[in-house]
């Protein structure tokens, strides 16, 4: 969704489906433009850290701000 200049806005695992060895992203009527909406920093920030509490209730254990940080990296451009 980042790479495509968007970002969800309400991400969890509950809009996360495996299938075929495969994640299948579901539910974006929330979704924004990184270049339209000012907050999608924030917006972003929030997805992640409901990812990474969603995530640890299955012992995955994932600093939010660390993914952030990476993420802008990789996709420094569109921010």
């Amino acid at each position: 969704v980042l790479k495509l200049g968007k970002v969800h806005g309400d991400f969890s695992t509950y809009n996360l489906l495996w299938w075929k060895d495969q994640a299948i992203l579901i539910d974006f009527p929330q979704v924004v433009n990184i270049s339209e909406n000012k907050h999608a920093k924030e917006i972003l920030k929030t997805d992640l850290n409901s990812l990474a509490k969603s995530f640890q209730v299955l012992g995955i254990d994932k600093d939010p701000k660390q993914l952030y940080k990476e993420l802008i990296k990789e996709l420094g451009p569109l921010f």
